[in-house]
């Protein structure tokens, strides 16, 4: 016969401390997952994203070098809100309808970028939006999600951009190419010339890695469309 039938009061004395153990271990479980979580929320709150003053204008300087836009005086325009320039930007295919606004350049003469990372502006040294040549496009980046062009690099050649002018008029662009560039390297240049070209649009925005020191990304997305 088994010991423990001879004697069952060894199993009465064994169950407590079986249900310590398990009582124990579902403790530390619990524990486990929520300091886990805990790590997790913490380094959120620890690595937040850019805002828009941190990345303002960092489209088009290169490295400890001017910026590489130049605005001859006989082609300046006022900048601002007040400027008239097309009011809505849509991407159906990741999700963007956004409130359009028109900017110019910051003092630093570089390209300014809207307060809030839900809307885009209209660059309005580029040209307007229909017009022969490029209009250039800007909007935030964040790598979590919680920013307007957060899915910018997902689009493919032949998808569809709408932009809605002044006159509630649209126009509608093809998708033609996708490139990513080091930011310190994006080829403003080329992407502001050729004005004569079929109407374009030059949208920039970032991406890449997250730099903690100077709250920027190492990478801009640029992403070319044209009128169909």
């Amino acid at each position: 016969m088994d010991s423990n039938t001879k004697n069952p009061s060894k199993l009465t004395r064994a169950k407590p401390a079986l249900i310590l153990l398990a009582s124990l271990f579902a403790i530390f479980s619990a524990t486990s997952i929520s300091y886990a979580k805990f790590q997790k929320d913490s380094s959120l709150l620890n690595n937040p994203q850019p805002t828009a003053g941190t990345i303002n204008g960092k489209f088009i300087s290169l490295a400890d070098a001017p910026a590489q836009v130049e605005v001859p005086v006989e082609e300046q325009q006022p900048s601002g809100p007040g400027l008239t320039g097309p009011s809505r930007f849509v991407i159906p295919d990741i999700g963007v309808n956004a409130k359009m606004e028109s900017l110019g350049l910051t003092p630093e003469n570089a390209v300014d970028v809207p307060k809030s990372l839900w809307t885009v502006a209209w660059f309005n040294k580029s040209s307007k939006i229909g017009s022969p040549g490029p209009a250039m496009v800007v909007g935030h980046y964040s790598a979590y999600g919680r920013a307007v062009f957060a899915n910018l690099h997902k689009l493919k050649n032949g998808q569809r951009i709408i932009v809605v002018d002044e006159n509630n008029q649209q126009h509608i662009f093809a998708v033609k190419s996708s490139r990513s560039f080091p930011q310190s390297e994006v080829p403003m240049a080329d992407l502001l010339g050729n004005k004569e070209s079929k109407p374009r649009l030059e949208i920039i925005t970032c991406g890449g890695g997250f730099i903690k020191e100077t709250r920027d990304f190492t990478n801009r997305t640029v992403v070319t469309a044209e009128l169909i």
